[in-house]
């Protein structure tokens, strides 16, 4: 499961880079509206403090999470799909735009960024369903906290990349 994670947050690092690099080099030539969309686009995509890695960082320390805390992150990630769901088409609108210079290259990364997302998301989910079950041993217990470190690794940089885009965009 960790494997996963690993790939699908380094798809969506890639695809972050990607969207990174056009931003600073002033290769998509965006109206101010086009701008509006992707900040408010990123901010949806962004993994938050206080959602899933304060959860994460719980489970570093060695907490015992209660069900109703797994239960209520289950469902805040299944709330919010439509938001993302949403976000994802703007950004995916911003790329089609026939107002910008994309390379092939970049157009097949800035469209792993919707796959990298979901797959994300999907694998914190199953860790999550993991996690609503207690560790039998010792072991086990030391394996989750190794795949919280991983995976919050993994949204830390996922994050960094979108500040990156957020700052170029709004000219920092």
């Amino acid at each position: 499961m960790i494997t996963a994670i690993m790939t699908a947050g380094m798809g969506l690092i890639d695809a972050l880079t990607a969207l990174a690099n056009l931003c600073k080099d002033g290769v998509m030539a965006m109206d101010r509206v086009r701008v509006k969309q992707i900040l408010g686009a990123l901010r949806e995509i962004y993994f938050y403090d206080d959602r899933t890695l304060s959860l994460l960082q719980k489970t570093i320390e060695g907490e015992e999470l209660s069900f109703d805390e797994v239960d209520r992150a289950l469902g805040g990630l299944f709330r919010g799909e439509d938001k993302i769901s949403e976000a994802l088409q703007k950004l995916d609108q911003a790329e089609l735009s026939p107002h910008n210079n994309l390379s092939v290259e970049a157009w097949n990364k800035l469209r792993g960024l919707s796959g990298g997302k979901w797959d994300v998301r999907f694998a914190i989910r199953h860790f999550l369903y993991d996690l609503a079950t207690p560790p039998a041993d010792g072991s086990e217990k030391a394996s989750r906290m190794e795949q919280a470190k991983q995976i919050r690794a993994q949204i830390l940089e996922i994050n960094a990349r979108i500040k990156v885009i957020d700052d170029s965009l709004r000219g920092r």
